[in-house]
Order: structure tokens, then C-alpha cells, then sequence
């Protein structure tokens, strides 16, 4: 089935649908019956812990559902712990006989009303985890990655804050969560502003283990976010946002996942019920205006505000928000011109489908030189000029597979579309496999499993009326240092939402 050398893995353990768009197996059920004393537990991490800030079922608040989903990528079955507000509140393991097999899927929602955070997933026998969690608020949809335990910060960054009813923002929530061991202190700044201003909050300390969700209580938009701890703890944080009646989240992306330039999957500004599409860039330096190049689908776009540049200007710890009407492709780019004296960007993609309101944070990216080694690649659209391209080094982000729990194409689940996007960022054609529930999809066009995906362009394959987990997306024929960039973009109702893959 072409997976690079890995072996087909095939999901384990299914059961009765229980959810308008999820299944949750019997075993989740058994092991729950078997918890009947919460336990305490540690707020210590280890590589294999993945965090989320916050759960939340209450339908009293609108949460139609909350489901943890977690993927054993290991070659063992793997024993795993579900945590909320320091609890545990779901065991697979061993000892119940529900240890999640190799390649087996489990989805978990609590069977009671629980709010609370943040929330630990861990592998305790040490076998790697996909790991997401999937909401439903009124009639919108969100799935979000994990954080794992490695990624943990002591600095994060948004690109926004945004609370203006006026807008349809009905709440703008910055979530915090001391996962560590020792007390921590969080300050928030918003907008352009230098470290040594004073934050519009100061959070805690919060004790281990402690989760905090803070909002603004005056009215604003404004950007960049930077949340801190000042005595260099790491914690989590994440953003919750309320648009009418569409709920997102984004995680904040940690200080050292900043670079000189981003890359998305895809742009869309042309499609029926596409309201809005921004490319949001924010210059983190204190000093240094900087030029920044978007490109979308191979085509580098003009400012929109002054049509004769082909690039944008961001004054110091200013920020930029174009869009692009009529435009649609990918992948798109978003790349520093000058960035020579250590200049970071903060870049995402905030996008309204009809009603709702989606955000999603690009794949960052750093100009390759000497300092960074040999393992670069060539951007592949002409950067500046139309003979010159500019090595960059590759984000942890970005491999050659990627990995999502679930798919779910079913018009009877509310399931308006899902597609499997697939960027190929290197400079020659390369043919991905997908993987949906352990079988290989076909690809109509050919009748076999290669999907193939030209340099430099991007493929959206959709399966019809699929309800299956866990997708795996491989590289046939990768050579070195080509990569793919994967996400799935799923319409549920009249709402929209993008999740990245995981390598």
C-alpha cells in the first residue's frame, strides 16, 4: 500500500454510533464502569502526555458533544490515561483488558456533565499517540491537535484578540493551564507593544494543575497576543473564540515555532459561503519594519492596498491582514524579504464561512544558511524575482505522512464535506496513499491507490459517505527532503473547520 516501508495498521474495535458525526467503542463504555473513585494524579509531563486547556460537555452553554480521540501509532498496544482538572476520568489499559491496539482508534466522551481543564492524555507504557479533540457548540464543528508534552512553552503568540459584539465576536477567552510542577505567574500583552510594557493581565501564580480562562473586560481588536511566563515555567495556552453562534479554538504557537515565513495548505476566497479569508502576519520585532511576499497557488499576490507592490510592509510589532477576492488554491506562502538581523513573524489564517468562524495557524518556516545545517529544501515558486528561489529549512511540522482520527463524509451525520488536502512542497511530482479504518482508498481517476501531486500543487481528494478512523497519509516515492503539508477541511452543517496533520 506504499507507506514508506511502515506496515498497514487496521483500526481496532468498533462499536454502535452514539453521536450525530462520532462513534465512541463499548470499550470506552467498560473502562468507565470500571472508575469509581477519581484519582488524583500528577501534573508532571512526560513525552508521551498530550494537553489540551479545557473540556467542556454543558449543554446547558450550547456544547452538543466533546470527544477525546486518540490513534496508537506504536508497533505495541499502548495503556492510556485520560486526565481532566488533574481527575482521571478513563483508563485503556491492560489491566481492564483495553489496552488500544497497534493502529486501533478509541473516541471518549464523558457520560456526564464536566467542565473543566486542562486535560491529559498519556501513553503509559510509552507508545506514541495521535491525539484531538472534536466539539460541537450549537451547529458548528471544531477539532483541534493536541499539545505534547515537548512542545510546552514559557511563551506564546496569537496573531488577534477580537471581542467587538458589533462584529459577531461574542467572546474572545485566552486559556491558560500550569502543567508543570511549580507555581507560575502569566502575563498577557495585546497589541504593539515591547516586553518590558506593562501586560492588561497578570494571571495567578496558578498552582500545578490549575487552568485559567481570562477575557478582556473592555472591548477590543486588536493584535499581536503574547502570553508569558515571566519565571520561565512552561504551561499550555490556548484561544477560544465565540462568532455568533460558531465556536473556534486555536492553540498559541510557541516562541521557538516562530520563524520567517509560513506555509498553508490553501486560500479560498471565491467559493459559495467563503464570507472571509485573511492572511493574518504580525512582526514581532521591536525595532525592524519588515516585507513579507504572500503566494497563493504559485502566484505572488499584490498588496491590496498599494496594487503596484508585490509585497506587504509590517512596521515593528505591527501586524498586516490582507485578503484576496476571487482567489483560490494553494499552497499558499507567506515568506520574509529582509528578516536578516533575527526578525520573527506570527502568522495564521482566520476564515468566515457563512456564519462561522474558523482560525488556523500557518506551518512556520526559516530562511536555511549555514547556521542551520544541510538539510534544506527549495522553495519552489520564484522568490524574489522570477529566476531566483531561497532555501528554507523545513518545520518538524511538515514530513513526508501525516496522521488525523477520523473521517466522517456522511450527509446523515450533518457532514457536508471533507476533504484530504495534500500540498507537495518539493521541486519534483510525488504520488501519496491514503489510509482510511486500515483500508487503502482508490483514486477514481487511475483505479489504483497512488494519488499523484505535482511540484509545487495540491491535490483534494473526498470520499464519499465515509465514516471511518484513523487516517494515515503516506509518500509513495519521496525522495529526499521533498515534503507533503496535509490537512483535512470539514464542512459540518453550515460550518466550517481546517485541522493540520500530524507527522
Amino acid at each position: 500500500m506504499g507507506r514508506s516501508g511502515k506496515t498497514s495498521r487496521n483500526s481496532a474495535r468498533r462499536a454502535a454510533k452514539l453521536a450525530p458525526f462520532i462513534m465512541l467503542p463499548l470499550m470506552a463504555l467498560a473502562a468507565l464502569l470500571l472508575i469509581t473513585v477519581p484519582a488524583p494524579v500528577s501534573a508532571a509531563a512526560s513525552q508521551y502526555d498530550y494537553y489540551f486547556p479545557w473540556y467542556d460537555n454543558n449543554a446547558a452553554w450550547g456544547m452538543n458533544g466533546d470527544w477525546i480521540l486518540i490513534t496508537n501509532r506504536g508497533a505495541g498496544s499502548a495503556d492510556v490515561n485520560i486526565e481532566v482538572g488533574q481527575t482521571t476520568v478513563a483508563s485503556f489499559d491492560a489491566a481492564h483488558g483495553t489496552a488500544i491496539a497497534p493502529g486501533g482508534h478509541v473516541e471518549w466522551h464523558s457520560p456526564k456533565v464536566l467542565t473543566n481543564g486542562p486535560v491529559k492524555v498519556s501513553s503509559t507504557n510509552g507508545e506514541p499517540l495521535n491525539v484531538s479533540q472534536r466539539v460541537l457548540f450549537k451547529d458548528s464543528f471544531q477539532e483541534i491537535n493536541s499539545v505534547p508534552a515537548a512542545r510546552l512553552e514559557t511563551d506564546y503568540f496569537f496573531t488577534w484578540y477580537d471581542n467587538i459584539a458589533s462584529w459577531g465576536m461574542n467572546g474572545d477567552w485566552i486559556c491558560v493551564a500550569n502543567t508543570g510542577d511549580k507555581p507560575t505567574l502569566i502575563n498577557i500583552y495585546i497589541g504593539d507593544v515591547t516586553d518590558s510594557a506593562t501586560p492588561v493581565a497578570t494571571l495567578g501564580p496558578l498552582a500545578p494543575g490549575q487552568h485559567v480562562e481570562w477575557q478582556l473586560p473592555a472591548r477590543l481588536a486588536n493584535g499581536p497576543v503574547r502570553v508569558s511566563s515571566p519565571s520561565g515555567n512552561p504551561f499550555l495556552a490556548g484561544q477560544r473564540s465565540l462568532f455568533k453562534d460558531s465556536f473556534s479554538e486555536v492553540p498559541g504557537v510557541a516562541a521557538s515555532k516562530l520563524g520567517a515565513g509560513a506555509v498553508f495548505p490553501w486560500y479560498d476566497k471565491q467559493s459559495a459561503g467563503m464570507n472571509g479569508d485573511w492572511v493574518l502576519v504580525a512582526n514581532n520585532s521591536d525595532f525592524n519594519p519588515v516585507r513579507v511576499q504572500i503566494s497563493i497557488g504559485g502566484k505572488i499576490m499584490n498588496d491590496p492596498q498599494n496594487p503596484g507592490n508585490n509585497f506587504l510592509v509590517i512596521a515593528p510589532r505591527g501586524r498586516i491582514t490582507p485578503q484576496f477576492p476571487g482567489r483560490m488554491g494553494g499552497p499558499v506562502y507567506v515568506t520574509c524579504q529582509d528578516c536578516n538581523n533575527g526578525e520573527k513573524l506570527i502568522i495564521s489564517q482566520r476564515v468566515i464561512f457563512k456564519n462561522s468562524f474558523h482560525e488556523e495557524d500557518g506551518i512556520f518556516l526559516d530562511p536555511a544558511g549555514s547556521t542551520f545545517g544541510s538539510n534544506t529544501w527549495t522553495y519552489p515558486i520564484p522568490v524574489p524575482g522570477p529566476t531566483q528561489t531561497i532555501p528554507w529549512l523545513p518545520s518538524t511540522d511538515i514530513g513526508t505522512d501525516a496522521w488525523f482520527n477520523w473521517y466522517d463524509s456522511k450527509p446523515a451525520n450533518n457532514m457536508a464535506g471533507d476533504w484530504i488536502l495534500i500540498a507537495n512542497l518539493g521541486g519534483t511530482p510525488a504520488d501519496a496513499n491514503i489510509t482510511i479504518g486500515g483500508s487503502s482508498m482508490i483514486n477514481p481517476a487511475t483505479g489504483n491507490t497512488h494519488f499523484p501531486v505535482g511540484a509545487g500543487s495540491i491535490i483534494t481528494p473526498h470520499f464519499a459517505n465515509l465514516m471511518k478512523g484513523p487516517v494515515y497519509v503516506g509518500c509513495f516515492n519521496c525522495t529526499s527532503g521533498q515534503l507533503l503539508l496535509v490537512s483535512q477541511r470539514v464542512i459540518y452543517k453550515n460550518s466550517f473547520n481546517e485541522l493540520a496533520g500530524t507527522p
